[in-house]
């Protein structure tokens, strides 16, 4: 719900969608089932616009928010030594698949969120890692800028390396899972795990046989073609299923189950204190670039 402020903001822009939002679904069985009492997907399925202008309508209020954090920091000479993680628990879907709040699924558009960093100390300016970060990372690489012992054993790993522009070894796939819940009908009984390469996932259902997807998100970023069907797509399924099994019985450094996130980025600048930081997580929805603006 935006705030009374922001409303109809933009009530009369358009809402920008990718062009696997509205297109008829091909190639995913376990979604495309029939089952009572739920709409066939189709176009009245997708989310629909004013769903889209409200949660953008909202977001100004959590980009004014942020702004007066930051302002407020700068203010009291602390904005230099003070670290500022930006993202979100979610994606969600705005008619791609022509779906709208089933965001339990293993579809990029809910598994990605953003994930803004702010700490000129240790982050570089405009950094861009492209290694697959996960918000199991964010517990260590908080504990790490707070200099924290951590007496925890956890799966995630510090992100300061990568933030930092370091090379260092780092898993080369996640494991992503859903146990079926009776929150949104049309996804009953769509339990999964999943596997993430760089390039490639394979999607087990656990109680749906037969209905397993996979998808080349290099060549197909959209994941329009599923691959199980076709023999480029059994050639690679042995080697997808067994990194599926390994992910999930074994999680070491390179592998962890868990939600993965956006490459990490930095947004800002200031100097460079070697003090420990005063730490400020801000875990809110926002647009990427939210960062940027509100510290300009």
């Amino acid at each position: 719900m935006p705030a009374p402020r922001h409303q109809g903001r933009y009530a009369n822009a358009v809402v920008p969608r990718r062009t696997n939002a509205g297109p008829p679904v091909t190639g995913k069985p376990a979604l495309l089932r029939a089952i009572d009492g739920v709409e066939p997907l189709g176009p009245g399925t997708a989310t629909p616009d004013q769903d889209v202008r409200a949660r953008l309508e909202m977001l100004l209020a959590v980009d004014e928010s942020l702004a007066r954090i930051v302002q407020a920091l700068e203010d009291s000479g602390e904005l230099g030594r003070t670290a500022i993680l930006l993202t979100s628990d979610h994606g969600y879907f705005y008619g791609e698949h022509q779906l709208n709040e089933e965001r339990r699924l293993a579809y990029e558009e809910t598994i990605r969120i953003p994930l803004i960093v702010r700490y000129p100390p240790r982050v570089a300016a405009g950094a861009t890692p492209v290694a697959m970060v996960q918000t199991i990372d964010l517990a260590p690489t908080i504990l790490e800028l707070a200099r924290v012992a951590d007496p925890v054993e956890r799966q995630g790993r510090s992100l300061l390396p990568l933030l930092g522009g370091d090379a260092v070894p780092w898993r080369q796939s996640i494991l992503v899972e859903y146990r079926t819940d009776t929150v949104f009908p049309r996804i009953r009984d769509m339990g999964y795990q999943a596997v993430r390469t760089a390039r490639h996932k394979y999607i087990h259902y656990l109680e749906l046989p037969g209905m397993d997807e996979s998808y080349d998100l290099e060549a197909d970023p959209l994941r329009d073609v599923e691959l199980i069907g076709i023999p480029q797509g059994q050639a690679l399924l042995p080697a997808l299923q067994a990194e599926l099994s390994t992910c999930s019985s074994r999680p070491d450094l390179s592998r962890h189950p868990g939600r993965t996130a956006s490459p990490a980025r930095e947004g800002g600048q200031g100097s460079h204190d070697v003090r420990a930081p005063r730490i400020r997580a801000v875990l809110e929805h926002t647009i990427p670039g939210a960062l940027e603006r509100a510290s300009d």
